[in-house]
């Protein structure tokens, strides 16, 4: 098994609220290896400036780890999800 890494967009509420979340993370149990947590403010640090981020559908709102044997697998799991926004998927390299 390969580990992902989901980061969720989107800062609006899904229509279920937090019932549609745990739903999605029982339905795929022990693959969960983070359950990660929502981000709050942020700022992004480039050639010594920073920008604050802001809190829209596009901007990232959270993140989760999971255990897929494939990207593909890990795009299927992501396709639940309730996040209003999108979800982006990664394979976490092995160092």
């Amino acid at each position: 098994m390969k580990k992902y890494v989901l980061l969720f967009l989107g800062f609006e509420p899904s229509k279920g609220g937090m019932d549609d979340w745990n739903t999605w993370f029982a339905g795929i149990g022990d693959k969960v290896v983070d359950g990660g947590n929502p981000f709050g403010e942020g700022v992004e640090v480039s050639g010594g400036n920073a920008v604050k981020l802001g809190m829209a559908q596009t901007d990232v709102s959270g993140y989760a780890i999971i255990n897929a044997a494939s990207l593909d697998e890990a795009t299927e799991i992501a396709k639940a999800c309730p996040s209003t926004g999108g979800v982006r998927v990664y394979e976490a390299s092995s160092m």
